[in-house]
């Protein structure tokens, strides 16, 4: 065989292991956490709201799916994902399920200008953990699978009136503490079932994520109506 045809053998070779590897490559998985929301408040009113950036730990705020293990290991899932960033998957679904809970309109990707009253939310979520509790993942390349996920959220919400006078009078009934509420939630999920592609956690996830938007609609609705919320698995002041 003359060098050239050895070369080109070589070559073609080469680019049949690419692409074979190129093709045996799993596709991901994608999920997203809105969850299912059915509104409950009836009222002829809009009220808007503001739900702002969610904070969330580094460790967490990425696309790829985090399982903690039993080790203190974070496995990093790449081929089981969200469809953006976590934190941007809790605030749209927390935004779309306070929505239709309340019968609210969420300003702040709106444009819209000031001038307006509306409840502000800032939330900020500690924990938003899928947990492997035993270890379930000895076989080589086995995906782990998680059996609880752990929540622990806090949250304020201010009813902000630019109207409102800059200093209330003398003679005024209600004071600046009022118009917030700090409230907090904390509670571990279990997951019933086990599985490989996670679909089981992802689903427990939302109907978690769906007590946190039942608790925020709570305490929006006690700082209307000057009340004290009770809330599942936390509580307010």
């Amino acid at each position: 065989m003359s060098k050239g045809c050895w070369q080109y053998s070589m070559f073609a070779l080469c680019g049949s292991l690419i692409l074979a590897g190129c093709s045996s490559s799993n596709t991901p998985n994608y999920y997203s956490l809105t969850p299912q929301i059915a509104p409950v408040v009836q009222s002829n009113q809009v009220r808007v709201i503001e739900v702002l950036p969610v904070g969330l730990s580094d460790r967490l705020n990425r696309i790829p799916l985090v399982i903690q293990t039993p080790k203190g290991e974070s496995k990093v899932l790449n081929e089981e994902r969200w469809t953006s960033t976590l934190s941007a998957e809790l605030r749209d679904s927390l935004s779309t399920g306070l929505q239709q809970k309340l019968g609210a309109f969420d300003r702040y990707n709106s444009g819209m200008t000031g001038g307006k009253a509306a409840y502000r939310i800032a939330i900020d979520f500690s924990r938003f953990d899928f947990i492997q509790s035993t270890d379930n993942s000895s076989a080589k390349g086995k995906t782990p699978s998680a059996d609880q996920v752990v929540i622990a959220v806090a949250w304020t919400v201010k009813y902000d009136d630019p109207n409102r006078p800059l200093s209330n009078p003398k003679n005024a009934q209600e004071s600046p503490k009022h118009n917030q509420l700090s409230c907090r939630m904390q509670w571990t999920q279990p997951i019933a079932m086990r599985d490989p592609k996670l679909i089981d956690a992802v689903e427990t996830s939302r109907q978690s994520l769906a007590q946190v938007i039942d608790g925020i609609s709570t305490s929006v609705l006690a700082l209307e109506r000057k009340s004290k919320p009770s809330l599942s698995h936390g509580a307010c002041n």
